[in-house]
């Protein structure tokens, strides 16, 4: 069970600073650093305005590894 809980903590923070990178990494290619203010909801964060902004790339990573 140990290993299982480690596999899991181990994936959720790999996964986490992967969606940081990506955004980062699209923040860096594109110069796109609008963010909604006051609109940061959990639909949100899981949908976003655009979808594959890099301000919600990297809060996705954020929250990926608050919840983990």
């Amino acid at each position: 069970m140990e290993i299982g809980i480690s596999y899991l903590l181990r994936g959720g923070v790999l996964l986490s600073g992967i969606l940081l990178l990506v955004g980062l990494g699209l923040l860096w290619i594109t110069g796109d650093t609008s963010c909604p203010s006051n609109v940061l909801s959990l639909n949100w964060i899981i949908w976003g305005d655009p979808f594959l902004a890099p301000s919600h790339i990297i809060f996705l990573g954020f929250f990926t590894l608050i919840f983990t």
